[in-house]
């Protein structure tokens, strides 16, 4: 893609979303589906160069998916879902328990009325 097909393309997703600013996009999320998707932002959070209003978004809504963790009556996966924010508390996947158990189809979120229940 182009320089300019690339300004192109930033100017008519502003138009798209002068159009519709009502729009909202409803996820369902189990426990599992969320530490994962949480720990895959907190990884593209720590990214360098990742440090605009995007990252400032992300932070936020994981931090919104944590206290409703903690507020629905989870608060062991509310604070191991904090420690994503600190690094000195990764560990490599075969370390894990229960990683290697279970199979990656398993983890696949489930089709939905045409979309994908998360």
């Amino acid at each position: 893609m182009t320089d300019e097909e690339k300004e192109a393309l930033i100017l008519r997703v502003a138009e798209e979303q002068h159009h519709d600013s009502d729009f909202q996009l409803l996820l369902y999320l189990d426990l599992t589906i969320a530490l994962s998707l949480i720990g895959s932002l907190q990884l593209a959070l720590r990214h360098p160069l990742n440090t605009g209003p995007s990252a400032q978004i992300t932070r936020e809504f994981i931090d919104g998916i944590i206290g409703r963790m903690q507020g629905s009556g989870y608060p062991a996966h509310a604070e191991l879902a904090r420690l994503g924010y600190d690094p000195t508390h990764d560990e490599p996947p075969e370390q894990r328990p229960g990683v290697a158990e279970q199979p990656a189809a398993s983890r696949r979120p489930k089709p939905f009325h045409g979309g994908y229940r998360l």
